[in-house]
């Protein structure tokens, strides 16, 4: 009620009461509806955004993995640069390089596919830097480095990210895999918990039928950020025999880093290979070939540098192979000392060989 309707309501009271007046009825007003106020709607919480898996870096070094030598050492730079949809599957595309001493000092690329939830590694075949800039012509079984224990299950129809392994130190036999030699083997899967590597990781044992000792793999288990496994590091077990010969190692050199490779790259889904196992020769055939000394039991690839078959060849025949792998296909032949310099490296087992090549990619020297 407002102030002039009090103050008409008091002096007719006065009126009233001093009976000169007698006044009609005055209707009341109406009271005025309240005003209805709306309720603020809750506010609705947004999601919570998913990781981005990309860009990331993984650098390893691997001894003994191109060559017999452990002496000779190769750094392994990966960089998975986007995510993708590979066919239905989820997959982490990017590039690779391989550089240093087991490359005869010099670096080759290649183009990779990571089917991370199924642990399948793949890759373009290895070529200069220009490569990286053109669809891949020819793929390859990739370096089995970042997703070693993963594709040791998988060859064997396992999963190792959900693996019971993960979760008991009771030993799981996988059945009729490689593991490091030409002969499918049963290998007894140990957890042995905490590893140390540059992430952490978990340690487990290795042992196959045939093998002297332990081979220790340390292993991520997948996380939220990190939906998938990588293998930290793979060396031989302290039981490992010291005369049991050299093994092939590499670790993880510092803590994988949210960081792309700054290169050009025509990035592609590349088509994943897993090589069939195509029996070794015995020790016996590998005798009778190399008695004479001028041959040696070499393996045979096919398209996708998967071995398709084992072959005695003439050391001169090999070194003819290995040079013109080495340079471009309008290349001739080098110098019969070249020939000569490579044929001693491949007869006396000396290990990688260092080539040098012209401005035009073809080779002018080889040696040991």
């Amino acid at each position: 009620m407002n102030r002039g309707l009090v103050l008409g309501s008091v002096l007719l009271a006065f009126v009233l009461l001093a009976g000169c007046v007698q006044p009609e009825a005055t209707p009341s007003p109406s009271p005025l509806p309240s005003p209805t106020i709306a309720a603020s709607p809750s506010p609705i919480p947004s999601p919570s955004p998913s990781p981005s898996l990309a860009p990331v870096e993984l650098e390893y070094e691997v001894s003994g993995f191109f060559s017999n030598d452990p002496q000779q050492k190769a750094t392994m730079t990966y960089w998975f640069e986007e995510e993708a949809d590979c066919s239905g599957k989820k997959a982490l595309n990017g590039i690779y390089s391989v550089s240093g001493s087991q490359m005869g000092g010099g670096t080759v690329w290649g183009k990779t596919t990571y089917y991370y939830e199924s642990g399948e590694l793949a890759s373009t075949d290895l070529s200069q830097k220009s490569g990286l800039m053109f669809e891949a012509s020819r793929v390859i079984q990739a370096p089995i480095i970042i997703n070693f224990l993963q594709e040791l299950f998988a060859s064997a129809g396992k999963d190792f990210a959900s693996s019971e392994v993960w979760d008991s130190t009771k030993p799981l036999v996988i059945k009729d895999v490689n593991f490091f030699s030409g002969s499918k083997q049963n290998v007894s899967v140990v957890n042995k918990g905490a590893g140390s590597g540059a992430t952490p990781c978990t340690d487990f044992a290795l042992y196959s039928t045939n093998s002297p000792g332990a081979i220790i793999a340390c292993a991520t288990k997948p996380t939220e950020a990190a939906p998938y496994s990588i293998t930290v590091y793979i060396k031989p077990g302290d039981d490992w025999p010291a005369n049991a010969g050299n093994f092939p190692t590499w670790k993880l050199v510092r803590v994988p880093a949210k960081e792309a490779s700054g290169e050009s790259a025509l990035l592609e889904c590349v088509d994943f290979v897993r090589c069939k196992h195509v029996e070794s020769p015995s020790q016996s055939e590998r005798d009778a070939c190399e008695a004479g000394g001028d041959k040696k039991m070499r393996d045979e690839y096919d398209a996708n540098q998967c071995v398709s078959a084992y072959a005695c060849k003439t050391v001169n025949d090999i070194a003819v192979e290995q040079v013109q792998q080495m340079q471009g296909p309008s290349c001739g032949m080098p110098s019969q000392s070249v020939m000569d310099a490579v044929a001693n490296c491949i007869r006396e087992d000396r290990g990688g060989i260092n080539w040098s090549n012209d401005q035009n990619g073809c080779v002018i020297s080889a040696s040991c």
